[in-house]
């Protein structure tokens, strides 16, 4: 009660830890709660193995109620950075992806990472070895990658097009334009591999793995720079 937390209507959405400590997010309640663990009981097991138990107690909220950058509102998944640094994202106003603590945030404005249009239920953010940051895009089907600083870099889970494409130029000839037709491409994206993705993963490898949620299986990706493009009309 202390923390304004219903133990029996809380709505557990993600879960990450740092040393003796659990953070967990509560969608109920808007909140991200800070559990230190202590021990408790030392237990001796018939075939003689020795068992710490644990105790977690709420020590506080790990962020406040809110709106605004550096609050929370309807959180999802969470992790942490080697910085110390507390990433989440969430499905409620206004940004879907926040940092708290650690060496440098996020500024809305300045970093891909804070856009407001860029996400539909941004479900989890998971980090690889170098930093960088990975986020389930849930309703567009796909995850996004951004630079430990923020900037977007590519998605996953999306094929590139090349659709080929004509459009009318003019020319002056003398007082005069002619019109021609010139055949012309252009590069898209569509997310036609996942569907509703709800989770990300990235191992020390670099491997990406990813909750493919409707399609009910879990996608392994190795990142590569190969360009393989498909040509559309």
């Amino acid at each position: 009660a202390r923390y304004f937390i219903d133990p029996v209507n809380i709505h557990v959405t993600g879960v990450s830890s740092r040393g003796d400590q659990c953070f967990v997010a509560d969608a109920n309640s808007n909140a991200i709660l800070e559990l230190q663990y202590s021990p408790m009981a030392l237990l001796l097991t018939g075939e003689g193995d020795q068992i710490l138990v644990y105790e977690g107690k709420i020590a506080g909220r790990a962020v406040s109620p809110g709106t605004g950058n550096g609050t929370v509102n309807d959180p999802r998944g969470m992790t942490h950075g080697k910085d110390g640094a507390l990433f989440y994202s969430q499905w409620g106003e206004n940004f879907s992806v926040h940092k708290v603590g650690g060496s440098t945030g996020f500024e809305y404005g300045e970093d891909d990472i804070m856009e407001i249009e860029r996400y539909d239920r941004a479900s989890d953010v998971s980090l690889d070895v170098l930093g960088n940051i990975y986020v389930a895009d849930t309703g567009h089907d796909r995850i996004q990658q951004f630079n430990s600083s923020g900037r977007f870099t590519f998605n996953i889970g999306m094929n590139r097009v090349l659709v080929d494409s004509t459009y009318r130029d003019s020319i002056l000839v003398g007082s005069d334009y002619e019109y021609v037709n010139r055949d012309t491409t252009f590069q898209v994206e569509v997310a036609d591999i996942l569907d509703g993705p709800r989770s990300v993963a990235v191992d020390a490898n670099g491997i990406v793995y990813i909750a493919d949620t409707r399609h009910q299986r879990v996608m392994r990706y190795r990142l590569s720079t190969e360009l393989d493009y498909t040509t559309v009309e």
